[in-house]
């Protein structure tokens, strides 16, 4: 069956054993960067964040005064409205340049089987499901954390690369 770009796929994230154990090492890989990433930089503690996405850059401010950036990739987004997944490069709202390293894992998902890795339309699931499948680009492109911001209707999940005080 073929997919337009309007419809969700909505069988669930596992596509197999392999995929929920790949998943399962992510997460704790996940919680162990972003931890170190707070310890180290206070990523999550700060009450502004913002997206440069020409410089390709993440700024994270308090009292109006820039501390933390890092270079940034789009992950994806979790829809509150919908209960969706979908992959930065698939989403027209995102620049291609601002989500490209983002395709290795979409490559990464086709040397592996893993479809919910690959699809372009937008995935039914949970926000942690959300949690797993950025956790998983986190550890196919070696990054330093993932930083996940809230937006009008849900969430953006950032790559997190370079983290450098101001």
């Amino acid at each position: 069956m073929s997919r337009t770009k309007r419809q969700v796929v909505t069988e669930p994230i596992a596509d197999d054993p392999r995929f929920d154990e790949w998943l399962d090492d992510c997460r704790n890989e996940l919680e162990r960067r972003n931890a170190a990433a707070r310890a180290a930089f206070g990523v999550g503690d700060y009450n502004r964040w913002d997206i440069v996405q020409g410089a390709m850059q993440l700024v994270f401010s308090d009292k109006g005064k820039p501390e933390v950036t890092a270079d940034a990739q789009c992950i994806g987004s979790y829809s509150y409205v919908t209960n969706t997944w979908k992959w930065g490069w698939a989403s027209a709202s995102v620049s291609p340049r601002f989500s490209n390293d983002i395709l290795k894992v979409r490559e990464y998902g086709e040397a592996h089987g893993f479809e919910s890795l690959v699809t372009d339309v937008s995935i039914a699931c949970s926000e942690d499901a959300a949690w797993l499948l950025a956790a998983g680009a986190l550890v196919v492109l070696d990054a330093e954390g993932v930083y996940c911001g809230a937006t009008e209707h849900g969430l953006m999940f950032l790559l997190l690369r370079n983290l450098r005080r101001l």
